[in-house]
């Protein structure tokens, strides 16, 4: 049913929640994400658009999710390292980004927020001589392990409206 195109490469079913099968998506998101999809020339693949509820708790999303809000996306594209993907997205002024390992959160929030693992920023920035700690963790453990920190500062309260 929710086969419908919302713009010239994306369906309403791919911001579908996985749960109940329900679609919230802010107009602002989708014009983003159609920007960036045709800058990339790639196809971006939504791995979780729209959350109701009971999936965003399942998937151990926070509590004011901007997925819940339909303002929200996680996308890869193949062969793309997320990191890569990331700093793509930030030349197009999405309000939250966020870096995990397979994949990068998307959203339209007003204010600007990055999280995950930007430390390839800095390697790359300061000509790769950062010896800093985190540079002794692989990418994959260091992107692990900031996920279970957040998730555990959400529970406590900390990071209300991150995500």
């Amino acid at each position: 049913m929710n086969y419908i195109k919302v713009s010239e490469d994306f369906i309403l079913k791919e911001f579908e929640c996985r749960h109940c099968n329900t679609v919230k998506l802010h107009s602002k998101l989708m014009e983003k994400l159609q920007a960036f999809r045709t800058y990339l020339g790639v196809p971006l693949i939504v791995t979780s658009g729209y959350r109701c509820k009971t999936h965003n708790t399942n998937v151990g999303g926070a509590p004011n999710s901007y997925h819940m809000k339909g303002m929200a996306a996680d996308v890869r594209v193949e062969g793309m390292d997320s990191f890569v993907l990331a700093r793509k997205a930030d030349e197009f002024d999405f309000g939250g980004i966020i870096i995990y390992t397979n994949f990068v959160h998307l959203d339209v929030r007003s204010q600007r927020w990055r999280g995950g693992d930007w430390s390839q920023e800095s390697s790359t920035t300061n000509g790769g001589s950062d010896s800093s700690e985190q540079e002794d963790l692989p990418s994959e453990k260091q992107s692990f392990i900031w996920t279970l920190l957040r998730r555990f500062l959400t529970r406590l309260g900390f990071m209300k409206n991150v995500m």
